[in-house]
């Protein structure tokens, strides 16, 4: 499952990344309304990434009392997609609250993110495209919740 979740990332930002060159073709070459129309809808898949999104954290956390389950590659992808510039702001708070919920699940995940967040939230005024509120907001949450039980 967790490799699925992986490819539907991959395929989540070429298609966001197709969706803005047409776009941008489009106001050049005048497409018909019908295309553009057709395009949204095969677009159309932000809240069923983030169901899915849901759906691989809920897999997770069933698979999480069996031990020896790792689930590297979905931290990454969904940094990835805190961190991309073609997507909407929308989805990529979604992205980061899925992250910061994973964290909020998973001890070892929390220790090793933490920092990297904050590394981010330092680097977000260089770095266009990631949203300091956004990552900030992320950090509050995760600070609301008592820390020590993943520390023990």
């Amino acid at each position: 499952r967790q490799q699925i979740c992986v490819d539907d990332v991959e395929a989540y930002l070429q298609a966001e990344k197709s969706r803005k060159q047409h776009l941008s073709g489009s106001k050049k070459h005048k497409k018909s309304r019908e295309e553009a129309d057709d395009l949204s809808r095969e677009i159309e898949i932000d809240r069923i990434y983030l169901l899915r999104i849901s759906f691989v954290i809920h897999c997770w956390l069933s698979l999480q009392e069996r031990k020896d389950v790792r689930i590297p590659g979905m931290f990454l992808q969904l940094l990835k997609l805190c961190r991309s510039t073609i997507i909407s702001e929308e989805v990529r708070a979604q992205a980061v609250q899925a992250t910061g919920l994973l964290c909020m699940l998973n001890r070892d995940t929390a220790i090793v993110m933490i920092p990297v967040i904050q590394g981010m939230l330092a680097a977000s005024s260089s770095e266009s495209g990631v949203t300091e509120a956004c990552y900030q907001a992320l950090l509050d949450s995760m600070c609301q919740h008592d820390y020590s039980i993943f520390l023990t």
